[in-house]
C-alpha cells in the first residue's frame, strides 16, 4: 500500500516508519504541523524528521514548502472563521504563521489537543486523496503521552468523509526503541508536546519552584 505519514517529530517518526517499511508499505512522509511553536522550536523539530526522514530513506514533503493553497487549514468540525487582517508584512507561510493556530483555539484552550490532532489528520487525508495515496496514518499513534482512542477515532472519521484509508496500528509498543534511536542517531528529543500552552504545562512546576516565584 501507498501511504502518507504525517509526522510529529523525528523521535516519534523513527519507529512507525520502520514498521511500516518492514510491512512492504511504500511510505512518504509529511511534516505538518502549524501547532509547533515558537519559531525556532518548529525549526528544530522539521530538521529533527529530515535526518529521520533521510536516515531511512523515505521521501518527505514539508508543508511550509508547498503551493499556499495546498498549506492551508481549518478546523473541519467548526464553522468557518472570519479571518483577522493580516498583521504581518512578511507573513509566514499558513503551515508556520502561529496567527490562525492561535485564533482557532482562543477561548477554548481545554479542547486545543483534540482539535489540534483533528486539523492535522484532517490536512494529511486531504493531501494523501489529491496525491494517490492509498492511505494516511500518523506518529502521534507513537506516543504514549497522546490520547490514543481519541486519534484512532479521528483517523476512522476523517477517512471515512475523505476518502483514503486510515492506516492504524498501536505504534506505543516501539516506544522504548524509539527513544534508543533517536539518542543514538543523535536527533533533537523535545521537552513539550508542541504549542506554547503545552510548553506553558511543561515548565510552569519549575517556575512555581523557583525562589523568587509569587
Amino acid at each position: 500500500m501507498r501511504i502518507l505519514v504525517h509526522i510529529c517529530c523525528g523521535p516519534c517518526g523513527i519507529t512507525v516508519l520502520q514498521r511500516l517499511l518492514s510491512q512492504g508499505h511504500e511510505l512518504e512522509g509529511l511534516f505538518f504541523n502549524p501547532n509547533i511553536q515558537p519559531l525556532g522550536e518548529y525549526m528544530l523539530r522539521r530538521e529533527g524528521v529530515s535526518l529521520a526522514a533521510e536516515r531511512l530513506r523515505i521521501p518527505l514533503r514539508f508543508a511550509d514548502a508547498l503551493p499556499k493553497e495546498e498549506q492551508e487549514w481549518r478546523d473541519p468540525w467548526l464553522p468557518a472563521r472570519t479571518e483577522q487582517p493580516d498583521e504581518y508584512a512578511d507573513a509566514l507561510p499558513p503551515a508556520v504563521d502561529p496567527a490562525p493556530w492561535l485564533r482557532a483555539v482562543a477561548g477554548r484552550e481545554s479542547a486545543r489537543c483534540l482539535f489540534c490532532c483533528r486539523v492535522r489528520l484532517q490536512k494529511t487525508a486531504e493531501l494523501a486523496l489529491a496525491w494517490g495515496f492509498d492511505g494516511f496514518t500518523s506518529s502521534l499513534l507513537y506516543s504514549r503521552h497522546q490520547k490514543h482512542d481519541h486519534i484512532r477515532k479521528l483517523g476512522e472519521i476523517v477517512a471515512a468523509s475523505v476518502g483514503p484509508r486510515f492506516v492504524y496500528e498501536d505504534f506505543r509498543v516501539f516506544w522504548q526503541e524509539g527513544i534508543r534511536l533517536s539518542k543514538a542517531w543523535r536527533i533533537y528529543r523535545q521537552q513539550y508536546c508542541g504549542c506554547l500552552f503545552s510548553e506553558y504545562e511543561r515548565y510552569r512546576r519549575n517556575f512555581l519552584r523557583s525562589p523568587d516565584a509569587g
